[in-house]
């Protein structure tokens, strides 16, 4: 028997004061408040995003 805690999860992410945003994601003339999470693929442009603000990812088929 194989006892298994947890199984294809992601990482914790760690927020901090400055935001985080993925790599694949595009940002054009934007402004971030504090513990800003941008997660995958997304289009963010001429925006203000206040402290707390996340988005989830997109996902592409």
């Amino acid at each position: 028997m194989y006892k298994i805690d947890s199984f294809n999860t992601k990482p914790k992410k760690i927020l901090t004061k400055e935001p985080n945003i993925d790599q694949t994601s595009l940002i054009k003339d934007c402004s971030f408040g504090e513990y800003v999470q941008i997660e995958a693929h997304n289009n963010i442009q001429e925006s203000i995003l206040d402290s707390y603000s996340y988005t989830s990812e997109i996902v592409k088929s």
